[in-house]
C-alpha cells in the first residue's frame, strides 16, 4: 500500500508539473499575441 501510495504521488506531482508548464506556456503566448496586437493597433491609429 505505501508503495503505490509513493508512485500516486510521484505522478500527481509530475502532472501537477506538466499542467504549470502548459498554463505558463499558454500565458506567454497570449501575452506574446497581446503585444502584437497592440503595437498593430498603436501602428494604424499612427
Amino acid at each position: 500500500m505505501k508503495i503505490r501510495i509513493i508512485v500516486t504521488t510521484d505522478i500527481t506531482k509530475t502532472d501537477l508539473t506538466n499542467i504549470g508548464a502548459w498554463v505558463l506556456l499558454l500565458i506567454l503566448t497570449g501575452l506574446f499575441w497581446y503585444g502584437i496586437g497592440q503595437l498593430c493597433f498603436k501602428a494604424l491609429w499612427l
